[in-house]
């Protein structure tokens, strides 16, 4: 029993932490862009930068989820 609730918790730390990675990129992937990536997509309503938003979170989501898939096991 003892063995199984340190896999969750494992499991749950590289996902927390997984998730602030994603959350670090993402902010510095918008503040590095030449312009208000918000402000295209919420007031002008730019589908091309939103699609370019959408797919870095996919990159990088991607990318953490092989990291927390072949790093540990629940079993």
């Amino acid at each position: 029993m003892q063995d199984l609730f340190s896999s969750y918790l494992e499991t749950l730390t590289y996902q927390g932490v997984g998730s602030v990675i994603l959350l670090i990129g993402t902010l510095l992937f918008v503040v590095k862009s030449k312009m208000n990536d918000f402000k295209l997509i919420i007031e002008e309503g730019n589908t091309a930068v939103a699609i370019k938003l959408i797919g870095h979170l996919i990159g990088v989501g991607i990318v953490m989820f092989s990291a927390l898939t072949n790093s540990i096991s629940l079993g």
